[in-house]
């Protein structure tokens, strides 16, 4: 298994509960084997990052099958209009 974990910084925290609810159109494909999307807890440091999803897959095909996903490309323009900063693991487990 294949654990994909994008964090992002958002231009504003009223924003992430509108990132989380577009996200949801993510798991459901058909690569996705596990799915979650969470937002920093309340009062913790500014400099920690707004959102993060959290992705398996079952194989690095998977992943790359993902990232072209008409639906993933989709939900990446969208980001690209909201986000500020982005970190990215992917590992195996």
């Amino acid at each position: 298994m294949l654990r994909h974990i994008c964090m992002f910084k958002l231009v504003s925290v009223d924003e992430a509960d509108t990132f989380i609810e577009k996200a949801q159109v993510l798991k459901d494909l058909p690569m996705v084997k596990g799915f979650d999307v969470v937002k920093n807890a309340e009062g913790m440091p500014e400099s920690n990052f707004t959102v993060s999803l959290i992705i398996d897959f079952d194989n690095a095909q998977g992943l790359a099958q993902y990232q072209t996903c008409p639906t993933h490309v989709g939900f990446g323009k969208y980001v690209a209009t909201v986000k500020t900063d982005r970190a990215c693991i992917d590992y195996e487990f």
